[in-house]
C-alpha cells in the first residue's frame, strides 16, 4: 500500500558543493501548491485549511525567500508542525543535478539497498526471530515471509522485531496474520476523506482483509481484519513484537493491530507516533511532499497514535527489548543477554521531532 510508506530506500551521498537556491518567485509557487494540496486533501479539513492559511501568510511577507533549498524545506516543515504536529508532513528539497549541489542523502536503488526482512533465524529450538526494516508489499517480500513461516511452522514462540521498521504496506501484515490467527478477527479501522478516495480510487483497499463500513458522508471508513489461511501454521505460537521510538507508520499499524486483537505482547519503547497515511506529491521546481490524508485507529476508543505513539506492554530500553522479551518467554537473564549479543543489532535512533 504505497500510501502508507515511509522512506525505505538505500541512500547515496552526493558530493559536496554549493547548495541549490530556488528563486523566491518559484518558492512562492511551491508553497502555494503545497497549501492547495493540504487544503484539499489533508485528513482533517480544518487543520488543512489552517496549514494553508499559515503557509500563504508566511510566503506573503517573504519568510521563505532566503537560505538554500534545504533550509527552505526545513523551515516550511517546521512552520507546519509548529501549528499542529504531523510526523509524516514535511517538504522535501529537490534532488541535486549531476555533478554538484550536494551534499545530499538521496534515496535510490542499488546493491546496498536495505532488505525489508533484515534477519530471520531460530534463537533457540523453541524461539523464532524475524526483523523487518519495512513492509514493501511486493512479491519478493511475500516469498520471504512464506519461506520464514514455512521454516518455523508450529514454533512455540515468535519474536517480530520492528524496532527499526519505518513503514510500508499492510499486505505484509496480512501475510503474517494469516498464519498467526485461527479465526477472522477485526483489527484497526482506517478513515480518510471521501473526496480524496474519489480522486484517487487506487487508495481503496480491497480483498478479504478490508471491508467498507457506514460512516460520515464526508469520510470513507474501512475495517482491517485478520483472515486466517486454511491451515494457520502459527496459530498456537506465542507472539512478541519489539518496538522503539523509531518504529513508525505501518510498523505502528502492526503494533496497534496486535494490541487490539490481544494476539501478542509489545515490548520496548513507545513508538514514533507517525499515524497518518497518505501519498507522495510532486511540487513545482523539483520539490515534493507527503500529504497525510487518513488515519488508523482503535475502533473501541476512536484513538489513533499520531504524535503519541503506541505504548508497549513491557517497557524496556530499545537496545534491551529483545532481552526483556526472551526473559518473559522463560529464559534467564544471562541466556537472554547472550542471545541478544549474538545478533549484534543496534536499533536506530528515532528521527528528531520537528
Amino acid at each position: 500500500m504505497g500510501w502508507s510508506v515511509v522512506a525505505a530506500a538505500a541512500f547515496v551521498l552526493i558530493a559536496p558543493g554549493a547548495l541549490a537556491q530556488t528563486p523566491a518567485a518559484q518558492r512562492v509557487e511551491v508553497v502555494e501548491a503545497l497549501a492547495a494540496a493540504l487544503e484539499r486533501d489533508y485528513v482533517y479539513p480544518e487543520t488543512g485549511a489552517a496549514y494553508a492559511k499559515a503557509l500563504r501568510a508566511n510566503a506573503a511577507v517573504g519568510a521563505y525567500a532566503s537560505g538554500d533549498d534545504m533550509a527552505f524545506a526545513e523551515q516550511v516543515g517546521a512552520d507546519l508542525n509548529a501549528l499542529k504536529e504531523d510526523r509524516h508532513l514535511r517538504l522535501r528539497a529537490p534532488l541535486p543535478q549531476t555533478g554538484g549541489d550536494g551534499p545530499r542523502m538521496v534515496p535510490g536503488p542499488g546493491p546496498d539497498a536495505p532488505k525489508p526482512m533484515e534477519a530471520s533465524l531460530r534463537l533457540t529450538p523453541d524461539i523464532a526471530y524475524v526483523r523487518f526494516r519495512f513492509f514493501p508489499g511486493d512479491k519478493q517480500s511475500a516469498a520471504d515471509i512464506e519461506t520464514f513461516i514455512a521454516a518455523n511452522a508450529g514454533v512455540k514462540t515468535l519474536i517480530i522485531d520492528a524496532r527499526g521498521h519505518r513503514g510500508g504496506s499492510p499486505a505484509d501484515i496480512d501475510l503474517l496474520f494469516a498464519d498467526l490467527f485461527s479465526e477472522p478477527t477485526d483489527l484497526v479501522q482506517m478513515e480518510f476523506r471521501k473526496a480524496v478516495a474519489e480522486q484517487n480510487p487506487w487508495m481503496m483497499q480491497g480483498g478479504p482483509t478490508f471491508r467498507t463500513l457506514p460512516s460520515d458522508p464526508e469520510m470513507l471508513l474501512q475495517q482491517h481484519l485478520a483472515v486466517p489461511s486454511g491451515n494457520p501454521r502459527l496459530k498456537n505460537t506465542k507472539l512478541y513484537v519489539l518496538q522503539s521510538g523509531a518504529s513508525g507508520s505501518a510498523a505502528e499499524h502492526l503494533l496497534l493491530a496486535v494490541r487490539v486483537a490481544k494476539r501478542g505482547t509489545l515490548v520496548g519503547e513507545t513508538s514514533a507516533g507517525a499515524g497518518h497515511f497518505g501519498f507522495g506529491l510532486d511540487l513545482p521546481a523539483g520539490f515534493s511532499t507527503f500529504i497525510p490524508v487518513g488515519r488508523t485507529f482503535d475502533p473501541a476508543t476512536g484513538l489513533d497514535w499520531e504524535g503519541t505513539g503506541v505504548t508497549p506492554d513491557i517497557k524496556a530500553a530499545s537496545a534491551d527489548a529483545l532481552v526483556a522479551a526472551l526473559q518473559d518467554a522463560g529464559l534467564s537473564k544471562d541466556e537472554a543477554a547472550a542471545l541478544n549479543a549474538t545478533l549484534s543489532y543496534m536499533p536506530p535512533k528515532p528521527r528528531p521531532r520537528p
